[in-house]
């Protein structure tokens, strides 16, 4: 991978264990990318309104994985992990302009060790005003 012209989405990808050239072989991109537009425009939009101005959020991403798919995941992936049974989630502090390519490259290493991605959404804080 040529790092000098490498997109954060090839580098996001390399760093779950992962081939870019293969994953872009192999999935839609593009086709992925739209199905999960509305959860980040819905993400984004929630989180503005609790946090104006604010560029990164805690995003908790839930991840349907069990036996072999649990292990593989959880081996590739780096964050705070809530485990539960039949999946796990994710808790990530995430910068909310590449939030989209992080989701695309979890639902991708999710679908690669055979798992889902199931969803996300921003982790209320437990600050009180």
């Amino acid at each position: 991978m040529d790092w000098a012209t490498a997109t954060f989405f090839d580098r996001v990808v390399h760093s779950l264990w992962l081939d870019p050239e293969h994953v872009r072989a192999k999935f839609d991109i593009d086709a992925i990318s739209k199905r999960q537009s509305l959860s980040n425009k819905a993400l984004l939009t929630s989180w503005q309104a609790i946090a104006p101005g604010s560029d990164a959020a805690v995003v908790e991403f839930d991840f349907h994985a069990t036996g072999n798919a649990k292990r593989k995941l959880l081996r590739r992936l780096d964050g705070h992990i809530l485990k539960r049974r039949g999946g796990f989630k994710l808790r990530s502090a995430t910068p909310l302009q590449w939030l989209p390519d992080y989701a695309l490259a979890y639902a991708i290493v999710a679908q690669e060790c055979g798992g889902t991605l199931v969803g996300w959404n921003h982790v209320q804080s437990p600050m009180r005003d």
